[in-house]
């Protein structure tokens, strides 16, 4: 018998709020942390530095150059959101291109990576990782929340909790704010396929 997670409210995010009101953001640019190597040198200088734990959490949790850990990734991200600097990486893509780099205090980049840390957690070892991951999600919307990829993982949260009309809102949010992804629609297509009412 599955466990199933206590209901978590919809992310909240009121589109008329969008239209009134404008964040700016004045960034300095910093050189990006480009390598393992890199981000040790800089945690040996300091053990706490932001740079490095966000690099280190987001290479931790993508498994590129080292073996994914999602525990090692989660204590690494904390200490990059109890910093309180964080980077953008490429528009949120995860992607390994650094050309568009920045140091934001404000950034939703390192909590969308928290919130799909969370997501990769065991829920045997941890009290409630979607909890965590619904909370994770909501500062990253706070902050960003016209971001396909991070509405996308948001309809993955609920789906797995068994909320699926508001899984497929998130998707669909997704969907109005950019059609081109194929991640949405493959999502969509496993929501419908398996919760259609027709079955």
């Amino acid at each position: 018998m599955q466990k199933v997670s206590p209901t978590l409210p919809f992310i909240d995010h009121d589109e008329s709020e969008i239209a009134l009101f404008r964040r700016i953001h004045l960034l300095d640019y910093v050189e990006p942390v480009k390598s393992l190597a890199e981000a040790e040198t800089l945690l040996q200088n300091n053990s706490r530095d932001a740079r490095a734990h966000q690099y280190l959490g987001w290479r931790l949790l993508r498994g590129n150059e080292i073996v994914p850990d999602p525990e090692k990734a989660l204590q690494s991200l904390k200490i990059s959101v109890e910093e309180g600097v964080f980077l953008v990486i490429d528009r949120m893509s995860l992607r390994s291109d650094f050309s568009n780099v920045v140091l934001d205090p404000d950034s939703a980049q390192t909590w969308y990576l928290l919130g799909r840390t969370y997501m990769q957690l065991d829920p045997g070892q941890h009290v409630d990782p979607l909890r965590e991951a619904h909370a994770a999600y909501q500062e990253s919307v706070y902050r960003a929340g016209r971001s396909p990829p991070l509405w996308i993982s948001i309809g993955v949260l609920f789906h797995r909790v068994n909320q699926y009309r508001n899984s497929l809102d998130a998707l669909s949010r997704s969907i109005r704010l950019n059609p081109y992804l194929a991640g949405v629609w493959y999502n969509l297509g496993v929501l419908v396929s398996l919760h259609r009412p027709y079955h």
